[in-house]
């Protein structure tokens, strides 16, 4: 496990990291936790505990509202483990500012895993049109205008996204 401090990361990864079922972002003092099978579930009090040992947390909260825990007969329900968890965290990723929401954004608030390929469009976006589809935060689409994209348009089925989205590109 990687250290917990200061880092705004996917910590686990799950099966990526020998932890099958396991994903923990962590947005500097709080952490957000997934558990998607009932292995990983057993386990939760225990990668929990570790992770508050090793790190100053000042919240945790479980994000568990994925259809796949169904098929095992485990409780689809998103839940704050410990603290007061804040609406929005303010995250900087590349130098951009974001808003992530772990309490009702998709996933775990924040595609960390995606972090390098934002980073990899710079070659290639300077003048063009860019449509963002599924944008969740917008980081692809608010990366695109960072590198000179001439003009991007943010596409999501949910309207918690796009409000994100639109606070994300304004605070930008």
């Amino acid at each position: 496990m990687k250290t917990l401090d200061r880092v705004l990361d996917r910590v686990v990864f799950g099966e990526s990291d020998n932890m099958s079922g396991v994903i923990l972002d962590k947005y500097e003092d709080y952490l957000c936790a997934q558990f998607v099978s009932s292995g990983a579930d057993m386990c939760k009090k225990d990668i929990l505990e570790a992770a508050k040992n090793v790190s100053n947390l000042t919240g945790i909260f479980i994000r568990n509202n994925v259809n796949l825990r169904k098929f095992e007969d485990l409780p689809v329900k998103n839940e704050v483990y410990f603290g007061d968890i804040p609406k929005d965290i303010i995250i900087s990723e590349n130098g951009i500012k974001f808003y992530a929401d772990i309490i009702n954004g998709q996933k775990t608030g924040f595609f960390f895993d995606q972090r390098d390929n934002r980073q990899k469009l710079s070659p290639y976006i300077k003048d063009k049109k860019i449509l963002d589809c599924f944008c969740h935060t917008g980081a692809f689409g608010i990366h695109a205008k960072k590198f000179l994209a001439k003009d991007v348009v943010f596409v999501d089925s949910s309207r918690i996204a796009l409000e994100t989205v639109e606070k994300n590109y304004e605070s930008n």
